[in-house]
């Protein structure tokens, strides 16, 4: 019986300092959560501050100075904050954050005075009234009445466009600035219109459209803020592109093949837009690519896309003046046999594969896919090219006159042959690199009636006589002869 006893009292005892522990715990989360939330009091008036300082001081007659800064002894004077003390707005000034946690307003004492102002989106109403007075202007009473009654209104053939955005900002802020409103202020010519924080819809981008084309909106703003507010859809963007638009920015919209699709219908063949957002956020794929891209592009900058062979179909079929992008694909190790198959054009005069892995299906495809080559460089090729490439691409390539052939050191003075006997009109050719004997060079240049430049620098079989004496004879044919001596 002790025993129990002892026990339920131990019991009893921690069940107590439980419950004891319990609420000064929620004591203490109430005094944080207490600290942490602001008065209401506080929020007022900094809403209040906000106003004052960003829109409304002007409005109140305050004179607002270079800056927007505010004397605050004048600001006091505002019946909005009648209820708060010098001291208590200065605090409110000083500690006040918005919820990124970055300062909202600024103070600087100036000799016997303290301004203070907003620190971002200022933006002051013009003062409704007579300076040092309360006496209303004219305009504001024909404005207040406009707004008031815009209904019985027609503004079609109005063309001031600052009374017209005045009373645009107006209506938004008393949240009355609707579809059918914008419809009854706009006018066909007006050329400058500010929306901001108007909530944009569809039918909104059509009324714009219709009754504004003359309207000098900066587009790529005016997408910017909606991309900001989530709305700016394929149907807004619809509405809202013309023909005419030759620039334009999606940074940061949800592109969709759709919205590709909308561009190609929408937007003139000149239109310049970068890949590069779309890029970034894995979003260009092919189709996307197809339904971008026009027949009249001459540029284009597919940096850090994933290329395939069906990109370069695409690229084949939508843009045959587009040069190739081999220099990229080269270093990205992308330009495979299938990728320069579907690139080469039969109308292609120059080509460079440098660097390239060549084998000898890749000369079986210039065969084929290029029969008008004129320039070609296979500089530092690979092995792979030898004496039976240089055959097979000389005697089908006829109109060749300019050809590199540097760093291909499996090339024997056989190739020299060849190329005197298909293309005895050529003009260029690079050696350089590859060890050729003397007396090869020599009835090469004797047997070449059109060359006009010849490169053998770095050649190990060439000594400084048989060097000179190329030189010579180079001079005497007026051939500019480039080696690695010294004369």
């Amino acid at each position: 019986m002790k025993e129990i006893f002892l026990l339920i009292i131990k019991t009893t005892y921690y069940i107590m300092t439980s419950s004891m522990e319990e609420q000064v715990n929620s004591d203490d989360q109430s005094e944080v959560s207490a600290q942490t939330i602001p008065p209401i009091k506080d929020l007022r008036l900094g809403k209040r501050l906000a106003y004052l300082l960003r829109y409304g001081a002007e409005k109140e007659g305050l004179q607002v100075r270079e800056g927007g800064f505010v004397d605050i002894d004048e600001l006091m004077t505002v019946p909005l904050l009648r209820h708060h003390q010098k001291q208590e707005v200065l605090r409110e000034v000083r500690e006040s954050t918005s919820y990124r946690g970055h300062k909202r307003f600024e103070e600087r004492p100036e000799k016997d005075r303290t301004l203070v102002r907003a620190l971002y989106r200022r933006r002051f109403e013009r003062n409704p009234y007579h300076d040092g007075t309360k006496v209303p202007r004219l305009l504001e009473v024909c404005m207040e009445f406009v707004c008031n009654n815009i209904k019985q209104f027609d503004l079609e053939c109005f063309q001031d466009d600052f009374i017209v955005n005045c009373m645009l900002h107006k209506l938004r802020r008393r949240r009355q600035l609707t579809n059918a409103v914008l419809r009854s202020l706009l006018s066909r010519s007006l050329d400058s219109l500010d929306l901001h924080d108007m909530y944009f819809t569809n039918g909104t981008a059509r009324i714009l459209v219709q009754k504004c084309p003359a309207l000098l909106v900066e587009a790529t703003c005016m997408l910017h803020k909606l991309r900001r507010r989530r709305q700016l859809t394929n149907p807004v963007l619809r509405s809202l592109l013309s023909r005419s638009l030759d620039s334009l920015d999606l940074h940061d919209m949800y592109f969709t093949n759709g919205t590709a699709k909308i561009l190609a219908q929408k937007c003139s063949t000149n239109l310049e837009m970068s890949c590069a957002p779309l890029r970034r956020r894995r979003q260009l794929t092919n189709a996307v690519l197809r339904n971008l891209l026009s027949r009249s592009l001459d540029s284009l900058d597919l940096h850090d896309m994933y290329f395939t062979n069906g990109t370069a179909r695409i690229l084949a079929q939508k843009c045959p003046a587009l040069p190739c992008m081999l220099h990229k694909l080269r270093r990205r190790r992308q330009l495979t046999n299938a990728v320069l198959r579907s690139l080469l054009s039969r109308s292609l005069d120059s080509l460079d594969l440098h660097d390239m892995y060549f084998t000898n299906g890749t000369a079986r495809i210039l065969v084929q896919k290029c029969p008008a080559l004129r320039k070609l460089s296979l500089r530092d090729a690979g092995y792979a090219v030898n004496d039976q490439v240089v055959t097979m691409l000389v005697k089908n390539l006829p109109n060749l006159v300019s050809l590199n052939l540097c760093g291909c050191k499996q090339v024997t003075q056989r190739s020299l042959q060849v190329i005197n006997k298909y293309i005895p009109l050529i003009q260029h050719l690079n050696l350089g690199m590859i060890p050729l004997p003397q007396e090869s060079l020599v009835d090469f240049v004797e047997n070449s009636s059109e060359l006009l430049h010849l490169d053998v620098s770095e050649n190990n079989l060439l000594i400084e006589e048989g060097a000179k004496l190329l030189a010579a004879i180079c001079l005497s044919r007026n051939i500019t002869f480039v080696s690695h001596f010294k004369f």
